[in-house]
């Protein structure tokens, strides 16, 4: 994997479920020629046929002015047409490359998401029975040694009675350029969280080793073919790290 092709690769303090997947860095010449700063392919794609209906007016516009400029707005068409031409090779060019492009990137983002940790808000437990819209959930304070062994029990006792209680972990992100704070919830097994204890923790963390982000599926209804602009992510098993006594 080169690492020039790898742009804006963020790091795991900045990570968030809809990133943004950048332009093939490489890809600087047909990006240039396509107008194009980010993948917003189909919406390329409506401009330039908009301007190719620009030049074939431009062209039909010949025998409504004087034949002396007539040469002028032919002149005028066959640059304005050379233009799209090159526009339409080099945006067909830099979307195959992106499409080759963007497993690698996503691939690439996705192990730095795995050695992301964030600061959990709230870590509430519930038994199969008390799954109900309004039923009993238990909250544990994850920087308090006495709840973390007390969720270790149950966790213990869940293993032994052959079940597993349900988990509601919520989470905080830094979201945008002013880096605000939004908060994720996943839903777990709680035999799927590792539960591991570090002297004087102040604050729980949760990472998730098998997360992995996924291209969102592009809303455009071009008929084309085309890479994806944002992603979500899928982050599986957690991994805790909560206070030891």
């Amino acid at each position: 994997m080169k690492t020039d092709d790898l742009p804006r690769i963020e790091p795991a303090d900045s990570l968030r479920p809809d990133l943004r997947v950048p332009l093939l860095a490489t890809a600087r010449i047909e990006a240039t020629l396509a107008r194009l700063s980010e993948p917003r392919f189909a919406d390329a794609h409506r401009r330039t046929l908009r301007a190719l209906a620009g030049a074939a007016a431009l062209t039909a516009a010949q025998f409504a002015v004087v034949p002396s400029l007539r040469p002028w707005l032919l002149g005028a068409a066959a640059l304005l047409l050379l233009d799209l031409v090159c526009r339409l090779l080099a945006l067909n060019s830099l979307r195959r490359r992106q499409r080759a492009f963007e497993p690698r990137w996503l691939e690439a983002q996705s192990a730095v998401l795995r050695t992301a940790s964030f600061e959990i808000v709230r870590f509430e437990v519930s038994t199969p029975f008390e799954r109900r819209p309004r039923g009993r959930a238990q909250s544990y304070d994850l920087t308090r040694p006495a709840e973390v062994e007390m969720l270790i029990e149950r966790q213990r006792d869940d293993r032994a009675r052959g079940r597993s209680s349900q988990v509601k972990l919520e989470f905080s992100y830094l979201l945008g350029p002013a880096r605000r704070a939004a908060i994720e919830v996943v839903y777990l097994d709680l035999d799927d969280v590792t539960i591991v204890r570090a002297e004087g923790a102040r604050r729980a963390r949760v990472r998730f080793p098998e997360a992995r982000y996924h291209a969102q599926p592009s809303l455009h209804r071009t008929g084309w073919r085309q890479p994806s602009e944002t992603t979500f992510w899928v982050l599986g098993p957690a991994t805790v790290h909560a206070a030891a006594g």
